[in-house]
């Protein structure tokens, strides 16, 4: 397949030693939700360095296991040491009417709020800025090699799958990476993560924007 995140050089982007947070910095959370439950725990530098010290990667366990067995205990070895905040950004899709996710992880204490959006074309350039732009002569996005499942997702795991070869041989491929795939959760948290701190709006803006362009230029050609 087509790697999503072809920006991401393994070798350039994940540290050689793993590296815990910072004391008093924000922690920031991204959490991607269904059967198979996800979370990255990032923070920010002064010099706007987003730095991935952890992961959870949950196998079909479902959300209240997740909770129960894997994030409260994690959360809490964290809240031993000095963080200012924990702010939680999670996939908008978790935000469900009746009986939601989102309603779990506020049942356990966990204050989690959605996205700004859920556009995957926004997260996904979102995340490959942040692996092309340096800061202070480092990458902006850095992982700590104890994400191993991250680490795999960006490396090779995350792609778009082939779905045909045109007729002049151009292969092509799926327009999204493919939802049941093992890699796309902890890549989705990853994102989710730096949303919280707002990164990105003004990725969306300009989408947005976009959009209406079109859509004003289908109105104009539609009255000519």
């Amino acid at each position: 397949g087509q790697r999503v995140i072809h920006e991401f050089v393994d070798s350039l982007h994940t540290a050689p030693a793993p590296f815990d947070p910072i004391p008093g910095l924000p922690i920031y959370v991204g959490i991607d939700g269904g059967k198979t439950p996800a979370a990255a725990f990032m923070q920010q530098t002064k010099e706007r360095q987003w730095r991935q010290f952890g992961e959870l990667v949950a196998d079909k366990i479902g959300c209240a296991s997740f909770i129960e067995d894997m994030l409260k205990p994690y959360v809490a070895e964290l809240e031993q040491g000095d963080h200012a905040t924990f702010k939680y950004t999670v996939d908008p899709a978790m935000m469900g009417e009746v009986d939601s996710d989102v309603g779990l992880y506020r049942a356990a204490g966990f204050d989690v709020r959605p996205a700004f959006t859920n556009d995957w074309g926004v997260r996904r350039d979102l995340l490959g800025r942040m692996c092309s732009n340096m800061v202070a002569g480092k990458p902006r996005y850095y992982l700590s090699p104890a994400c191993k499942r991250t680490r795999m997702a960006l490396a090779k795991g995350y792609v778009l799958n082939k779905v045909g070869v045109a007729s002049n041989g151009v292969i092509i491929y799926a327009m999204k990476p493919d939802k049941r795939s093992q890699h796309s959760h902890c890549a989705d948290a990853t994102m989710y993560a730096p949303m919280g701190a707002g990164e990105g709006r003004d990725l969306l803006r300009r989408s947005q924007q976009s959009e209406e362009t079109e859509q004003a230029a289908v109105r104009l050609n539609s009255v000519a």
